[in-house]
């Protein structure tokens, strides 16, 4: 199967048979992978997926025929390297090599894949990223690296000329990386709005960080059946100790942790971007909450009024967290904000049936 990017639609497939013969058409819409595809895609190399496409003309014509019409085609297809770069779109995930239109947010890690790549790193690692860097070469494709500043070098509050080196540093990575994409630009007004938003951000950041180090050894060992009451009501008690939004995603992931898969099996979403240990330290947990933080802008990005950048992450985990949320429908009151969210088996696995519901997760 080889798949041409030079259209206005996703993708031009076609499929060549042994004899000659081919089947060829033009993608209208390519459906996402979803949660469980996630959990395929660790170590090195093949992976199989079914790739879920509509299109509206499939030409037969070297076996005799054309068809005309709106078609749902499932196809299976290996990768000669798993996705290590993971694009979030509506309904779950996509290599970035299939989103349409190519207008990514990256965060810290993927620009830091970036930098491995330009360094000419020969990890064999990197080679599967090597690889899935050949198909976004095109000029309409447009990068946004503002979360690799919002985050920092340092791990630490910054001032404002670093939040600015850092954005300069970004965009330099990737104008080596991949010259022929568009990398947006900030002005001397767009620095400030956005490092206005970073620093009223620090107060309530500072908040997480005592709520994980203070929670982490907690979610360590996997809760009991018969303590699940009691571990979600110690996560909600230390939430409002620390003054946090229970409904915000630091608490949800800590409270995803406690009911996942009690024999531990398949993707434990929560886990991987919490990392929790008994000696749980700031800076670790420093580095969970910048994850979640890019999260929280992506899903505050959702708004029709605003062009839609879709988040790339090099984080299976936070992937999975998109994929079980399905957040949706976001409401602003004043600067405060909310959203609708899934509450069901996917991050909440050992939820009866009839708990899966914000009114008793979150009560």
């Amino acid at each position: 199967m080889q798949l041409d990017k030079n259209t206005n639609s996703p993708f031009a497939v076609q499929i060549i048979y042994q004899n000659g013969k081919y089947i060829e058409f033009i993608s209208d819409q390519i459906k996402p992978f979803n949660f469980s595809d996630l959990i395929n895609v660790k170590g090195d190399g093949k992976t199989s997926f079914n790739l879920n496409i509509s299109t509206s003309f499939v030409d037969m014509s070297s076996i005799g025929e054309d068809i005309d019409g709106a078609m749902e085609l499932s196809l299976p297809i290996a990768f000669h390297n798993k996705p290590k770069i993971f694009a979030l779109v509506d309904g779950g995930w996509l290599p970035p090599a299939f989103v349409s239109p190519p207008n990514f947010l990256v965060d810290r890690n993927v620009v830091s894949v970036l930098s491995q790549v330009s360094s000419g790193s020969i990890r064999t690692d990197q080679q599967s990223t090597n690889w899935w860097l050949q198909f976004p070469t095109l000029s309409d494709v447009s990068i946004n690296p503002v979360l690799y500043a919002l985050e920092g070098c340092k791990q630490t509050s910054q001032t404002f000329e670093e939040f600015c080196r850092s954005f300069e540093e970004a965009y330099g990575i990737i104008e080596r990386t991949l010259p022929n994409t568009t990398i947006l630009s900030y002005s001397d007004a767009d620095y400030k709005v956005v490092y206005e938003f970073i620093s009223n951000a620090v107060e309530r950041h500072e908040r997480e960080t005592k709520f994980l180090v203070s929670v982490a050894p907690t979610l360590v060992a996997r809760c009991a059946d018969n303590k699940l009451s009691d571990c979600r009501k110690y996560i909600l008690e230390k939430t409002d100790l620390f003054g946090l939004n229970r409904k915000s995603l630091v608490v949800l992931a800590a409270l995803s942790c406690i009911y996942e898969p009690k024999d531990g099996n398949g993707l434990l979403a929560a886990r991987e971007v919490l990392k929790p240990n008994k000696e749980y330290s700031e800076r670790e947990a420093f580095n969970s909450i910048s994850d979640l933080q890019a999260l929280e802008i992506y899903i505050l990005s959702l708004s029709p009024d605003i062009p839609r950048h879709f988040l790339c992450t090099c984080d299976r985990g936070l992937a999975g967290l998109w994929c079980g949320l399905k957040p949706k429908n976001i409401h602003w009151n004043g600067d405060d904000f909310s959203y609708d969210m899934a509450i069901n088996e996917v991050l909440f696995p050992r939820l009866k049936e009839e708990e899966r519901n914000e009114s008793f997760l979150f009560q």
